[in-house]
């Protein structure tokens, strides 16, 4: 996709003349230095698949984006391009910003308190899976959860797959959110007995410490 119109042509003097034949490979035994190590992207990808159709997206965080859409960012992928086959047609898989529907989706820094709209279309009926494909950075180190607005029901991605029937066909861009909990965040007991009362409740098998 592009930001503006015109032509766009491709000519000879574009053709860079040479053999080509060597090929250096970089060692496998390279080993990272802490700063590199700090500086892995946080991202996480998806998966929604059904029989042998899967449809991948991916999320990410970065100071460089907004949540908002962001031109080099955020990208559509083939949701909307009528050359791809009629089997990939048939599943669509997508994160949402507004009324806008994307595969690829940046935001800002990660917090656990980030929250992302998921959706899909489909021109066929029967189970589905929803899975984690891969994890990066931060988010190696917190729990995902899937919440099916639908049902009304939180699972943990890190556990298990998500399965889930659709009887119908159609567009379902508000059925699922993404959620995240950071249970590494270190709580003073101290400072949270001192003076304050507080109710410990279990929700969807995640403990909550509300303090008044």
């Amino acid at each position: 996709r592009t930001i503006a119109g015109g032509a766009f042509v491709i000519t000879n003097a574009h053709v860079l003349v040479g053999q080509n034949d060597q090929f250096f490979k970089s060692s496998n035994n390279k080993i990272k230095s802490n700063t590199e190590k700090d500086n892995v992207a946080d991202r996480i990808w998806l998966r929604l698949k059904k029989g042998t159709e899967k449809h991948d997206i991916l999320l990410g965080f970065s100071e460089d984006a907004t949540d908002g859409y962001d031109e080099f960012m955020d990208a559509r992928g083939n949701l909307y391009c009528s050359s791809i086959s009629l089997i990939e047609k048939n599943l669509k898989f997508y994160s949402t910003i507004g009324n806008d529907k994307f595969v690829i989706q940046g935001m800002q820094n990660f917090e656990a308190s980030k929250k992302v709209n998921l959706g899909f279309d489909t021109k066929i009926e029967g189970w589905f899976k929803l899975s984690i494909n891969q994890l990066q950075g931060k988010l190696e180190n917190v729990d995902v959860y899937l919440f099916d607005n639908y049902l009304n029901m939180k699972h943990d991605l890190k556990r298990s797959d998500y399965e889930f029937q659709s009887n119908v066909t159609g567009e379902f861009a508000d059925r699922f959110s993404l959620e995240f909990i950071d249970r590494s965040i270190d709580i003073d007991v101290d400072d949270l007995l001192e003076g304050n009362q507080f109710v410990v409740s279990n929700d969807f098998d995640v403990m909550k410490v509300q303090s008044g």
